[in-house]
């Protein structure tokens, strides 16, 4: 009975050195920080610049965001909060990125339209109510 008792308590140990062993690896692999920095509202800030850029970019196009539903597929209030900097995918997507050690860059890319041709807005529009329709399931809201 005792000898039963000490082979679990080996293989218990033997289990915890095998997934700290593990961690340790995959921290090492991606050469990730041992105690990553945390940014408490440099977050908020990035992704107010993100909106600010994204909003210079739309009034030197010419884009107008009461009417770039159509365009876009985004509705005005998801634009409103990406150019104030209060969207939350945006910021939780800077997070987790700071919290990983790596930054979120928002760039021009270059002159001729980048957009997949096959990703129109009405498209792009079922793309994101079908996702959230999955965000109220998931909530239990649906």
């Amino acid at each position: 009975m005792e000898t039963l008792f000490w082979t679990v308590c080996l293989l218990l140990l033997a289990g915890v050195i095998v997934v700290k062993y593990r961690k340790y690896n995959v921290q090492r692999a991606l050469q990730m920080p041992k105690n990553p920095p945390h940014y408490p509202d440099s977050a908020i800030k990035s992704a107010r610049k993100i909106g600010d850029f994204l909003f210079e970019r739309a009034q030197a196009a010419g884009v107008y965001f009461i009417s770039s539903n159509d365009k876009t597929g985004i509705s005005v209030d998801n634009l409103r909060r990406l150019s104030d900097g209060k969207d939350y995918g945006v910021i939780n997507l800077i997070r987790m990125a700071h919290y990983l050690g790596c930054e979120v860059v928002i760039r021009q890319k270059g002159t001729q339209d980048t957009e997949d041709p096959e990703m129109t807005a009405e498209r792009y529009a079922e793309f994101i109510s079908k996702l959230e329709d999955e965000e109220l399931r998931r909530h239990g809201f649906m």
